[in-house]
């Protein structure tokens, strides 16, 4: 939700204050809490967005993961890498999960890594969503959200693919429209 719809929202909901029902504000406050999400506000480009940007050196990413040993893309040199910003509270994650781990038994076998970041939550809560989800990839946890500003991620959930020269070559905001080919292209390249 632009940031224009937001503040009309606010306001419509200031205005009422007093008059309005509770179910009224409760709307208010959860598109305001979606737009905060990542979602777009048309659909209709997200499905035919496909995020690929001008391939740019992807900034550093390493971190100790929630389960198991330290993390750092740059010894994945050589590989495609999907990298997804989630956070455990987040219902376009949750949502998106099962289709990740789909792409990741999909495509892991044949050379893409992949990593998540958790950011703007809390360790008990990721390890937590990890459990649940069955998350098979590892994840690093950003509690000071370092990764945000170098990676230009603004809000979860985000994913961004790497290619296996460093570069960044996609960045998705709340969809995975378009990955599926992207990662195919990608792997085919390498041959």
């Amino acid at each position: 939700m632009p940031a224009m719809y937001r503040r009309a929202a606010v306001r419509w909901a200031v205005q009422g204050i007093g008059r309005v029902s509770h179910g009224r504000s409760l709307l208010v406050v959860l598109a305001l809490t979606l737009s905060s999400c990542g979602l777009q506000e048309d659909l209709s480009q997200r499905a035919t967005d496909p995020g690929l940007v001008s391939p740019t050196a992807a900034p550093a990413l390493a971190g100790t993961a929630l389960i198991g040993p330290a993390l750092d893309i740059h010894s994945w040199r050589g590989h495609p890498v999907l990298i997804d910003w989630w956070a455990s509270w987040c219902g376009p994650c949750r949502a998106e999960q099962p289709q990740l781990n789909a792409l990741y038994r999909k495509f892991s076998p044949r050379g893409v890594r992949f990593m998540g970041v958790d950011f703007r939550d809390n360790t008990d809560a990721g390890k937590a969503f990890i459990s649940e989800f069955r998350v098979p990839y590892p994840s690093i946890f950003d509690a000071d959200e370092a990764t945000t500003g170098p990676w230009q991620v603004d809000a979860p959930p985000t994913l961004v693919i790497v290619d296996g020269t460093g570069n960044i070559r996609a960045r998705f905001l709340g969809t995975l429209v378009g990955i599926d080919s992207l990662l195919t292209q990608l792997l085919n390249s390498r041959a």
